[in-house]
């Protein structure tokens, strides 16, 4: 009586039971899904007790396209579908207008059946459809949007799973993709996971905690160059659900806080400057209207 018992709470809650499963990403050729991108980004800069405040609302949606698929890896063209860039406090920026001539833009990726994204192709293609022949924008748009950017935000649409089979209380480490923050530098980050549950439609949800040490830009800013301080991630927590049978990502929620003080270098002229930065991004599988 006590084993039909214990067989009946595990069908009944996924998560009491202890089996071991490997996470994988599902790719057939042919395939497409779509992904929503919501960010929040909040940014203030103090600089000789004056302080900036700029908080930006962005829309993204991405289709991904599977063109073929191996065992090892698959190649899929992604397509901004959409690109949206409201200013909630502060003024709107060039940098914020060149995201938005992003739409329609085509990117084609190589990726493992773990989600890690190892090429990405069409970076220089863009840049040249938003820059318009000039010379000077797409200078601008290689510093504030390099191509490490973009590799960075699929990365985190694709999540990178765990190594080895998991069950629930599983914990893993690896180390991530570095944290671009343009123009103050990037984080090199080490994402920490676990399998907190699996809920009754068998659903795996993983927590996680990005911990990071910060790099300067290197090379610098053609119009002011970062000589010297440090800023640290106060915050970096994901959570995320992962459906293993269709192999995608359900949902996943991102918070990130760093701050700091930084010596700016500009015209010859130094001066110290506090910064705060936090981002929260939420990613949704939408429904694709071909299925």
């Amino acid at each position: 009586m006590r084993n039909v018992t214990i067989a009946v709470l595990i069908a009944l809650f996924p998560s009491f039971s202890s089996a071991q499963s490997t996470l994988a990403w599902k790719f057939k050729a042919g395939d497409a899904f779509i992904y929503e991108r919501v960010a929040k980004d909040k940014q203030a800069t103090n600089i000789k007790g004056q302080t900036l405040k700029q908080e930006i609302l962005s829309t993204w949606v991405y289709r991904f396209e599977t063109l073929k698929s191996e065992s090892e890896s698959a190649t899929l063209q992604v397509t901004l579908d959409q690109v949206s860039v409201q200013h909630a406090t502060g003024p709107g920026n060039l940098d914020n207008k060149l995201l938005e001539k992003m739409k329609g833009a085509v990117f084609s990726i190589t990726v493992s059946p773990r989600g890690e994204i190892s090429a990405l192709v069409g970076y220089d293609k863009v840049v040249d459809q938003i820059a318009d022949k000039r010379d000077g924008l797409a200078k601008t748009i290689r510093q504030h949007f390099p191509e490490a950017s973009i590799r960075h935000e699929l990365q985190q649409i694709i999540v990178m799973l765990p190594k080895e089979p998991v069950a629930v209380g599983s914990r893993w480490q690896f180390e991530a993709r570095p944290l671009p923050t343009p123009p103050v530098g990037e984080f090199l980050t080490t994402f920490h996971g676990a399998l907190s549950s699996i809920d009754r439609a068998g659903h795996y949800h993983i927590d996680g905690i990005l911990t990071g040490k910060y790099e300067r830009p290197d090379p610098p800013a053609e119009f002011f160059r970062i000589v010297g301080g440090n800023v640290t991630m106060e915050k970096g927590q994901s959570s995320c659900i992962f459906d293993n049978e269709r192999g995608r990502v359900i949902s996943q929620q991102l918070t990130l806080e760093m701050k700091g003080e930084l010596t700016i270098e500009i015209v010859g002229a130094t001066t110290a400057a506090e910064v705060q930065l936090r981002r929260d991004v939420t990613t949704r599988l939408l429904p694709n209207p071909k299925e």
